[in-house]
């Protein structure tokens, strides 16, 4: 019997909609029931994302709920500069679980770096603390193996710096 390799499989691959499963071919991680995420591009899109936005007297923060839930930026008000690089440019590259991750902020590693959610939509919501600030709360529940976690993000009255907080849940 001879082989035919006219890449046919390859082309019917590229043109499905919907990624694939790495289900019946895994690979470095058990990814499954999560889809993978290599069809990545070299266009420039712009693009525009949700924030929670916190924010008192010193700080100005914002949490991107549609990119894993990242602190995205973090400002000291009184002299503008940022406690961390916030790049401007969200670039993605195939390094995490699922392929897609990019360099942005602080990342909610949970249960690993580079998580299956790293740059999905995770759970949120915001809440009133009792001093009549804000928190942001981030989730996600690890579907490999079933860890559900949470973390809030919270600017208290007269604080210079974050504060963050790790939920079981």
């Amino acid at each position: 019997m001879g082989r035919l390799d006219d890449h046919s499989d390859l082309r019917r691959r590229a043109s499905r909609p919907n990624p694939p499963f790495d289900f019946l071919n895994p690979g470095r991680f058990l990814n499954y029931p999560y889809t993978l995420r290599h069809n990545l591009v070299d266009r420039r899109v712009p693009r525009r994302w949700r924030t929670l936005n916190l924010e008192n007297e010193y700080l100005k923060c914002t949490v991107l709920p549609d990119l894993g839930g990242h602190l995205y930026t973090c400002i000291d008000k009184i002299n503008g500069a940022s406690m961390f690089y916030a790049n401007p440019s969200i670039k993605f590259a195939r390094i995490a679980y699922r392929g897609m991750w990019a360099a942005l902020g602080v990342e909610f590693n949970f249960p690993v770096s580079h998580n299956w959610m790293t740059v999905s939509p995770v759970d949120f919501a915001t809440s009133r603390e009792p001093d009549g600030s804000a928190s942001v709360w981030i989730g996600n529940i690890d579907r490999p193996y079933g860890h559900a976690m949470a973390r809030t993000t919270h600017a208290p009255p007269g604080t210079r710096l974050p504060r963050t907080k790790d939920h079981a849940l």
